[in-house]
């Protein structure tokens, strides 16, 4: 748990490297909202915070999710194909820990005849991702959340981006 501690923040102070350029392309900061469906979970929810490095088509962050399985925290970072057009792809992965069912759902349901009796179980969580982002600020992303790499579901969101976008010369 300390590596990934670590990892994580170096990751995010990293950023200030180039957060000293005078001429931003792009807001430094985001955060997105998101919603989407499961394949084993149905409904998914959560938040992620992002660093958009200027003069790369990087961005880092911390992405915080929950469904009906449990909930995950993971380091994330994207690679931006035409950050400053009104469409733009990305391809990303993510890391981190997670506190699900999903590892015990068919125990469960062999002892108790019940999906809903099984326990919790702290693993890692690691997904890859791509997506599209819309006019700056409107991502439709997919994934595939691996648990430990034994058990996968495929994800499918939809998320609204505040900050991020192109800066203009006139806002500070």
């Amino acid at each position: 748990m300390r590596k990934f501690i670590l990892t994580t923040t170096l990751l995010l102070l990293a950023g200030t490297i180039f957060a000293q350029n005078k001429e931003r392309e792009v807001r430094r900061f985001e955060v997105e909202l998101h919603i989407g469906v499961a394949s084993t979970s149905f409904l998914t929810t959560g938040i992620e915070y992002r660093y958009n490095f200027n003069q790369h088509p990087w961005d880092v962050g911390i992405n915080c999710s929950m469904d009906f399985n449990g909930s995950r925290i993971t380091a994330v970072g994207d690679y931006n194909f035409a950050r400053n057009k009104n469409s733009s792809f990305f391809i990303g992965a993510g890391a981190g820990w997670a506190n699900t069912t999903i590892l015990n759902i068919d125990k469960a349901i062999e002892e108790c005849g019940d999906s809903c009796c099984a326990s919790t179980q702290d693993c890692l969580c690691v997904y890859p991702r791509i997506g599209v982002e819309f006019f700056r600020h409107l991502r439709l992303t997919a994934a595939v959340n691996t648990y430990n790499f034994k058990e996968a579901e495929f994800l499918l969101s939809l998320g609204v981006a505040f900050g991020g976008g192109r800066k203009d010369k006139y806002l500070i």
